[in-house]
């Protein structure tokens, strides 16, 4: 309990840090500041650990700051070019087009082409219901894949909350003409 003690302390520095850069801010759009603050905050905070140093040094690990909306179930991810945050389908794929490698998430090169599909089908938007059904039916055999070569529950979550509005917008579609 010492070290989640210690963690959660710095939620005080986001206090204070917010007093003096956010005086004006209050209710909702105060909270929103708040929590996009903390979670940079705790990064911050997590980097000083030395095995998670060691590891960021090492390249063996990789520190994504998200937030996400509990009543939208909307993820978004910060973006330390803009200082914002966005939705994290733009940050999926490095400059050099080879995939992230999530800091939750193992190394497990099998599933780079799983992956690939993955981001390449949430570029799509299929014209007419039989393409929507066709990507509908991609995305559950690569999850249903994913999952047998050793995806973890987490990733795939997040794979899926990426996929939430895209499913969303192609049920649209395939039940429109029902």
């Amino acid at each position: 309990m010492l070290l989640v003690y210690d963690f959660l302390k710095h939620a005080e520095s986001t206090r204070r840090m917010l007093q003096e850069t956010y005086p004006h801010y209050e209710g909702d759009d105060l909270i929103e500041v708040l929590v996009a603050e903390n979670v940079l905050i705790q990064i911050d905070n997590l980097k000083t650990y030395p095995v998670v140093r060691s590891r960021l040094h090492q390249g063996r690990l990789k520190i994504y700051a998200w937030i996400y909306n509990v009543e939208t179930g909307k993820v978004l991810a910060y973006d330390a070019r803009t200082h914002t945050y966005i939705p994290p389908e733009g940050q999926l794929l490095e400059e050099d087009d080879t995939i992230r490698s999530y800091a939750f998430c193992g190394d497990n090169n099998a599933l780079i082409p799983i992956k690939k599909e993955l981001e390449a089908l949430l570029k799509i938007s299929p014209a007419n219901e039989r393409a929507a059904k066709e990507a509908t039916q991609s995305v559950v055999r690569l999850f249903d894949k994913a999952r047998r070569m050793g995806m973890n529950n987490i990733e795939l979550q997040n794979y899926h909350s990426l996929f939430s509005e895209s499913l969303q917008l192609w049920a649209e579609k395939i039940y429109a003409h029902s």
